[in-house]
């Protein structure tokens, strides 16, 4: 709890100013070195100043919030030392965004092999001595080192590629970027919390809810683990996007955009397939007592193949500068959500919160790609009708599948439609493949 409540602050802290250095030191870094100090210097400071307040208000708010929000007043010691590990985290998230824009990937990597060389010599003692404080004040020391390591990277990188820091008297005249790209971009990320908070509050509602939101968090847990690839290929490919957008090479846009979308399909698909079959499996690991997660393991890893497809679109949304399009795409996801977890989580349960999320997301993804492909990239989506068919029929399978437990009549012929899934992976798989290859050398 400690946790999320430092990251709901921090997601105010840094007003989506990571993304926002990213994708404008990337798109003017070679063209125009002056605009891109300008950029750096402003992102950094408007940083300072929003991470400054919001540690002070943490740290003003500890004891209301331990005591009224959290109900343990304990807790207030934690949350003023989470103040100020709040301020550094906000900084070095904002100087490794820096340092993405550059394309600096082995700086930035070097940077966490440090990090996580450090971890266990600072941890362990602070932790043995004194406990949650200790784990606190550990996390801030780790990110305290790599704020250093990667401000000075930053300061190196620029005077490399000749880029000037003009302080305050003149990064205002770049303040258009924080209303058309930072906001936008903050006001995404809030509308997450927000709307699985309601449709959460939703199911625990209704009698037994407590006991189906255990299942559903338990099913939801193996979507972490198709998410830890594409999001990193997400987050490099933005600056790329960026500064072919910058330089208006539309083709070498296109291109990039069509193979972030197929590398990620590639990646993704064949491991949303295997645990979607597997599911008894990977339900059978948390024991009697979660019996009945098997079908929502399925639904959930639809899910998260669409979401992840869905991160794809959205870096070629921030990398052509169109954020409030894209915070307004999310709103409606958000209500989508909303509105049919009030349907089906009365009839459903755990399974109508599952299949909710799958409604929210197919949608989602639907007006996503029309708008990618009539707007941004024409072309991405028309010349590839036949892997998009084939994968829809392919998760139709699968989730079909997945809840026949429930009707033993079907099993066999369960049986008999999974044995003809593999030659649909391997098959859309080696198309897949094939594009990536192709893209590849185009770019």
């Amino acid at each position: 709890m400690v946790q999320s409540t430092i990251g709901f602050f921090a997601v105010f802290a840094g007003f989506g100013l990571g993304s926002t250095a990213t994708k404008f030191v990337a798109q003017h870094r070679q063209a125009d070195q002056e605009k891109t100090g300008r950029i750096i210097v402003l992102v950094v400071v408007v940083g300072a100043l929003f991470s400054s307040v919001l540690s002070l208000a943490c740290a003003a708010s500890a004891s209301l919030v331990s005591t009224f929000v959290l109900h343990r007043p304990e807790l207030k010691l934690i949350l003023n030392a989470g103040a100020i590990f709040l301020f550094i985290s906000v900084m070095g998230g904002i100087m490794t965004a820096v340092l993405t824009g550059f394309e600096a990937f082995k700086t930035i990597a070097a940077i966490n092999v440090a990090q996580a060389i450090i971890t266990p010599l600072v941890s362990i003692p602070l932790v043995v001595a004194f406990g949650t404080v200790g784990a606190i004040s550990a996390m801030t020391v780790i990110a305290a080192i790599g704020l250093v390591l990667s401000s000075s990277c930053v300061k190196k990188h620029c005077l490399t590629c000749g880029i000037p820091i003009k302080y305050v008297s003149q990064i205002w005249q770049e303040r258009a970027i924080l209303f058309s790209f930072s906001l936008p971009s903050m006001m995404s990320a809030l509308m997450m919390a927000p709307a699985v908070w309601i449709t959460n509050s939703v199911l625990v509602a209704q009698e037994g809810g407590y006991t189906e939101f255990g299942i559903f968090t338990a099913a939801n847990q193996w979507r972490n683990l198709l998410l830890i690839i594409p999001t990193i290929l997400s987050s490099a490919i933005l600056p790329i996007l960026s500064q072919a957008h910058g330089t208006h090479d539309t083709l070498s846009f296109k291109r990039i955009v069509s193979f972030n979308i197929h590398l990620t399909w590639l990646i993704s698909l064949p491991l949303t397939v295997v645990m979607a079959l597997f599911s008894p499996v990977f339900g059978a690991l948390f024991g009697e007592t979660f019996d009945g997660v098997d079908p929502l393991i399925s639904v959930l890893m639809i899910v998260c193949f669409l979401g992840l497809v869905n991160g794809a679109v959205g870096s070629s949304f921030a990398g052509s500068g169109r954020m409030w399009i894209g915070t307004a795409m999310n709103f409606v996801w958000a209500i989508v959500l909303i509105v049919t977890t009030y349907l089906m989580v009365p009839l459903y349960g755990g399974m109508g919160l599952a299949l909710s999320y799958l409604i929210s997301y197919t949608t989602h993804t639907v007006w996503q790609l029309i708008y990618l492909e009539l707007r941004i990239a024409e072309g991405a989506i028309t010349n590839h009708w036949t892997l998009i068919i084939s994968t829809i029929f392919l998760l139709g399978m699968c989730l079909t599948i997945g809840m026949l437990k429930y009707n033993n009549n079907l099993t066999k012929i369960g049986l008999s439609i999974a044995s003809f899934l593999p030659i649909g992976i391997f098959c859309i798989d080696k198309i897949l493949f094939n594009r990536v290859k192709q893209e590849v050398r185009r770019v």
